[in-house]
């Protein structure tokens, strides 16, 4: 009796091949993310993905009462915000000392964003380290992959995930959950910008103006059909 040869399954090739126009618009994104290096850049770039998520209801931002979007823009990101009234007939001492004691309330309610250790060292501060991760995940490649997906429903994401370079599940999950994170800490990067404004707020004002500029002239995923 003859045995029959062994055959050997190959694995099946399975999922939407990537669309033309789509893996060059990947490759766009991917080009200008590289030059994403500032707290000020990413800042930039996480409102406007935290705008392409509330626009198409990706669902990937959290409902923060410190950021409004308004107009297919991000009108407002910090916050809580707090108003001190006073007597301006008071002597300046008094006020002073108002001033002193509400403030010392307020801040038991909402802690510094500065460490006692240093006057410009700040608590859980962003940094090309967790910059690099970013990129590394694909987090705005994977978003802007999402907004397309709304209107091209038949892509699934594990088909985003593999046009990205993010070939299993698991890979994917990170991708999304490094990008829910970020969005989440939006007001924590904006106070991190300010503060850095603050120390030199020419140099910054110049940066965050020129990369608005660039990612105005910036090719979206989510514009493609």
């Amino acid at each position: 009796m003859v045995k029959r040869a062994h055959r050997t399954r190959l694995p099946r090739t399975t999922g939407r091949q990537v669309p033309p126009e789509i893996a060059d618009a990947i490759k766009g994104t991917t080009r200008r993310v590289r030059g994403l290096r500032t707290a000020a850049q990413w800042l930039e770039e996480l409102s406007r993905l935290h705008v392409l998520s509330v626009e198409h209801g990706l669902g990937l931002h959290s409902d923060d009462p410190r950021i409004i979007v308004r107009d297919g823009e991000l009108a407002q990101i910090g916050g809580p915000h707090a108003v001190f009234t006073v007597n301006l007939s008071a002597p300046d001492a008094c006020v002073f000392e108002a001033f002193k004691r509400w403030f010392a309330e307020a801040r038991k309610q909402i802690a510094t964003p500065i460490r006692k250790r240093g006057p410009h060292s700040q608590n859980g501060k962003f940094t090309e380290l967790e910059f690099n991760i970013w990129k590394d995940l694909k987090i705005t490649e994977y978003c802007e992959l999402l907004a397309w997906r709304t209107e091209n429903t038949r892509a699934t994401k594990a088909d985003l995930g593999r046009w990205i370079g993010r070939q299993d599940a698991n890979a994917v999950i990170a991708t999304e959950r490094a990008l829910r994170n970020a969005l989440k800490r939006l007001p924590a990067l904006a106070g991190q910008v300010e503060h850095e404004m603050a120390q030199c707020p020419e140099g910054e004002q110049a940066t965050s103006d020129r990369i608005a500029r660039d990612i105005s002239r910036a090719p979206r995923l989510s514009e493609l059909g």
